[in-house]
C-alpha cells in the first residue's frame, strides 16, 4: 500500500498543476450526474454530484478491478465545480473513473469518460439515398445527418434541446460563403446552428415519406427569380465546441480534430442536367479490357454504344470493342429482339437507330450497345472488352439521352425533351494476344507471322580443349593438372585463340620453374 500511495502522490502532484482549464466555458450543459458521460476536452464541468466526499478519482486499467486491484491512475479533483477532462491525462484512460478514498474497495463510479466521435453525410429527400460526393439537379431537396456518441449530453440534468443545442452544421458555397441557415422555400430558412440530438443517428429535418419537400431546396429563387444557390460544389460538415471541447482537444498537429470534434467534410455538386464521360485508358493493346465512367444526374438513364461502326462486319479481325456482360446498372437487348434500346434514333443520325450504327455480328449487334442507369450519386463505371478479333483503330464511345423518334423507342425516354450526350475516344493498337483454350494445350500462335528468313549471326569459335604440359627440372618433375579453360572472348581466328592459351601456359610453367630452382 505504501508503494501505491507513493505512486499516487507523484501522480497527484502533476495533475494538480495540469488540470487547470484555460477558461470555464459554460454552455448550459455542464452539470454532470453521478456516473454520467463526459468527453475528452470538456472543461468547466460541475461534478459536485458525482464525487460524494471524495477528493480523488481513480482509474483501473483493463483487466483490473475496483475492489481488488490497485488503481492504475489517481488524480486530485481540485475544484469540483470546474472540472477539466484534460486530453493529456484522459487519452487512453477512458471508461469509468471511481471515487477514491485512499484504500480498496473504490467508491462508486463518479464519471464515465468517452472519446468523442462525430460524422455527417448528405441525403436526397427524393430518393432517401446518400448523395455525398455525388451530383444532384438544381431543385432537389437535400437533408443531412449526424452520427455521434455525444447524444448522451441530452441526458444531463437540466438539458433543454431548444436552448442547449451544441452541434452546428457548416455549409460552404463554391465561392466560400458559409451559411447559418438554408432555404426550404423563399421565405422559410432552416437554422444550421444549435442542433440537438438524443440518439446516435439523427437527421437535420424529417425524412420522407411524406417529407419530400422539406430540407434544403437547392432550386429556390429570390424575388427577382435568381437562384439563391448557384451551380457548383458545396461542402458540408458538422462541429461542436461543447464546453470548449473543440478548442481543447486538438489533433497531433494542433488542428481541429477531424472525426472527433469536427466531422469529415462531405461534398455535393449542384448543377443542371449535364453528362460527362471519361475513360480508364486512352490507348490500349487489343486483348485487354478498359472502362468508361459516366457522371451526371443521379439515377438518370442513358444509351451507350460504339458509334459509327456500322461499316464493320463484326467478324474476325473486324470487330469493335464489346460491352462486358453482367454489369451493375447495364442492360442489353435480347439477341433475338425486341430491340428496344437499339431502336433509339440518336441525335445527328438522320433517322438512323443505334442498332443501325453498329455491326450485326455477333449477337445481332447487341453487345455493342446497352442501357446504362446512373447510381444514386450520379455515376456509373462500365467495362468493355477487346480480343484478337478487335480491329486496331480509334473508336468513339458515346452516351446519350434524348426524345424518342417516330418509332417511340425507347419508352424510358418518353418524357425527355432535350438531347444530352457525351463521348470519349479509345485507341486500340496491335499487340500479342494469348488465347487459352480449355481443350487445347498447344502454345498459342503469335498474332503476326515472323519472316521466313532469319538473319545470319556469327558464332564464336569453340573453346579449345585444356592443355597438359610437362616440364622436366633437375631432381624435380612437375606435371600440371588440367584446369578449366579461362573465360573465352571471341578472337579473330580459332588458331589465334589456341596460340594465346599456349603462351599463357608457358608463362605459368616458367613461374613454377623459377620458384623450385635449387
Amino acid at each position: 500500500m505504501c508503494k501505491l500511495f507513493r505512486k499516487g502522490l507523484l501522480t497527484i502532484a502533476f495533475v494538480m498543476v495540469f488540470l487547470a482549464p484555460v477558461s470555464a466555458v459554460n454552455t448550459g450543459v455542464n452539470t454532470i450526474s453521478r456516473g454520467g458521460y463526459v468527453f475528452i476536452g470538456e472543461e468547466g464541468l460541475d461534478i459536485t454530484g458525482c464525487i460524494g466526499n471524495a477528493t480523488l478519482l481513480a482509474w483501473f486499467g483493463p483487466g483490473s478491478g475496483s475492489t481488488s486491484d490497485a488503481p492504475s491512475y489517481v488524480i486530485d479533483i481540485g475544484d469540483p465545480t470546474s472540472f477539466y477532462i484534460a486530453p493529456g491525462i484522459f487519452i487512453n484512460k477512458t471508461g469509468p473513473w471511481y471515487q477514491w478514498y485512499g484504500s480498496l474497495p473504490a467508491g462508486p463510479v463518479a464519471v464515465n469518460v468517452l472519446e468523442p466521435y462525430l460524422e455527417t453525410g448528405i441525403r436526397s429527400q427524393a430518393t432517401g439515398g446518400s448523395v455525398s460526393y455525388g451530383n444532384v439537379p438544381q431543385g432537389d431537396f437535400l437533408n443531412f445527418f449526424i452520427s455521434s456518441n455525444m447524444w448522451t449530453v441530452s441526458t444531463r440534468p437540466g438539458y433543454d434541446p431548444s436552448r442547449d443545442g451544441f452541434l452546428s452544421y457548416k455549409v460552404k458555397s463554391p465561392e466560400g460563403t458559409i451559411y447559418s441557415g438554408l432555404h426550404q422555400n423563399r421565405t422559410y430558412v432552416i437554422p444550421l446552428t444549435g442542433i440537438s440530438i438524443d440518439s446516435t443517428y439523427e437527421t437535420w429535418v424529417p425524412t420522407p415519406p411524406p417529407y419530400n419537400e422539406k430540407g434544403w431546396n437547392t432550386g429556390v429563387t429570390d424575388s427577382s427569380g435568381t437562384l439563391i444557390y448557384g451551380a457548383g460544389i458545396y461542402e458540408v460538415t458538422v462541429e461542436t465546441n461543447l464546453n470548449g471541447i473543440k478548442d481543447n482537444y486538438r489533433d497531433p498537429a494542433g488542428a481541429d480534430y477531424t472525426g472527433k470534434t469536427v466531422a469529415y467534410p462531405q461534398l455535393v455538386t449542384i448543377g443542371s442536367d449535364t453528362l460527362s464521360i471519361t475513360a480508364s485508358e486512352s490507348t490500349i493493346v487489343r486483348g485487354n479490357q478498359f472502362s468508361i465512367t459516366l457522371r451526371g444526374m443521379p439515377s438518370e438513364v442513358y444509351i451507350i454504344w460504339v458509334e459509327n461502326t456500322e461499316h464493320m462486319t463484326g467478324l474476325s479481325k473486324d470487330q469493335p470493342p464489346t460491352l462486358r456482360a453482367t454489369q451493375s446498372g447495364l442492360r442489353f437487348d435480347p439477341a433475338s429482339g425486341p430491340y428496344t434500346f437499339g431502336g433509339y434514333q440518336f441525335q445527328g443520325g438522320n433517322g438512323r437507330t443505334i442498332k443501325e450504327d453498329v455491326p450485326l455480328s455477333p449477337g445481332n449487334g447487341t453487345l455493342y450497345y446497352g442501357r446504362v442507369s446512373l447510381s444514386s450519386t450520379g455515376s456509373r463505371t462500365i467495362g468493355w472488352q477487346t480480343t484478337s478479333d478487335t480491329k486496331d483503330r480509334t473508336y468513339t464511345i458515346r452516351a446519350e439521352r434524348g426524345p424518342p423518334g417516330p418509332n417511340g423507342l425507347p419508352d424510358i425516354f418518353s418524357t425527355v425533351t432535350d438531347y444530352i450526350s457525351a463521348e470519349v475516344d479509345i485507341r486500340v493498337e496491335k499487340g500479342s494476344v494469348t488465347i487459352v483454350s480449355e481443350k487445347n494445350d498447344k502454345a498459342p500462335e503469335p498474332e503476326e507471322e515472323l519472316p521466313e528468313s532469319i538473319p545470319s549471326t556469327t558464332s564464336a569459335p569453340p573453346t579449345p580443349p585444356p592443355v597438359t604440359l610437362t616440364i622436366v627440372i633437375p631432381a624435380t618433375s612437375i606435371s600440371t593438372v588440367p584446369t578449366p579453360p579461362l573465360p573465352y572472348s571471341p578472337a579473330p581466328t580459332q588458331s589465334g585463340g589456341f596460340v594465346a592459351v599456349i603462351a599463357l601456359g608457358g608463362l605459368a610453367m616458367a613461374a613454377l620453374f623459377l620458384r623450385h630452382r635449387p
